[in-house]
């Protein structure tokens, strides 16, 4: 993108400066843009006439938002010239917009977004982790059915502008609790009068919400852990753990037999 910023100003006498500088500061020397590392090779002065003096600035990009303002010096002590207030500039990117939620599996629409007027025949361009994503349509929506594992970056750029891309949009996927597992520690042996402690882990995204146990069938507790007191033969059985977060929810079972523990674990898909 290309700016060209112009500023009016009345002849003075003694004129020995005319440049540009950004965001000027009361008691400070303002340095010349020409001399500033940032727009090197981006930046040029033209005067369209004795009193009108342009700047040009190639390739704009969000960090070039600042106020700009003409600096006229002269030969002639304390006769400065500061066209303040200048033209504050301010740049419009685009950007990668994400439903609020994503679910694993779900279908999910990326929106290329700016508060640019664009022509109506502007195509977009997507990459995901800096490669290009090859579409039948280039649109500015790009649909996908995501996984646990997508936490790629996603970009877009307006067709013939990819030098410009919108800042990476990352993925945070929801999904419901998954490898799931029931770990067992005891008190000293496994034998009768000694206590057992039962302990639920999974992955979920969000984090699970609720553990519930139950041996067979029927409810025996809830929360991470299931500690099983003074155990006897009668506590053999099978026992099985349900977490459950806002996406969903799965189970895993363990068969125990006391005393002198056989442990025998199976993982049962999502209910």
């Amino acid at each position: 993108m290309r700016l060209i910023m112009h500023h009016i100003f009345q002849g003075l006498l003694g004129r020995s400066g005319t440049f540009w500088i950004q965001n000027p500061t009361k008691h400070v020397e303002p340095t010349d843009l020409i001399e500033v590392p940032q727009y090197s090779g981006r930046i040029k002065y033209f005067e369209e006439s004795k009193q009108i003096l342009a700047l040009r600035l190639d390739n704009v990009t969000k960090s070039d938002e600042h106020m700009y303002c003409l600096r006229i010096t002269t030969n002639i002590p304390k006769k400065q010239y500061l066209g303040y207030p200048g033209v504050a500039l301010t740049v419009t990117e685009l950007r990668v917009e994400t439903p609020e939620h994503v679910t694993e599996g779900n279908t999910t629409h990326l929106t290329c977004r700016t508060d640019c007027r664009l022509p109506d025949t502007a195509a977009f361009t997507w990459y995901k982790n800096g490669q290009r994503i090859l579409t039948e349509k280039q649109e500015n929506i790009l649909s996908l059915k995501p996984t646990q594992k997508d936490t790629d970056s996603s970009r877009c750029a307006v067709r013939g502008y990819e030098h410009l891309p919108s800042p990476a949009q990352t993925l945070t996927v929801r999904y419901p609790p998954k490898n799931v597992s029931v770990s067992i520690s005891a008190s000293g042996e496994t034998v009768k009068g000694n206590s057992v402690t039962l302990t639920c882990s999974s992955e979920a995204n969000p984090p699970v919400d609720d553990y519930y146990w139950f041996k067979n069938k029927g409810a025996v507790g809830s929360g991470q852990r299931l500690t099983l007191s003074l155990i006897s033969s009668e506590d053999s059985g099978e026992y099985k753990c349900k977490c459950r977060n806002a996406v969903g929810h799965q189970y895993s079972a363990v068969s125990l037999d006391f005393p002198g523990l056989i442990w025998l674990q199976r993982t049962e898909g999502i209910g």
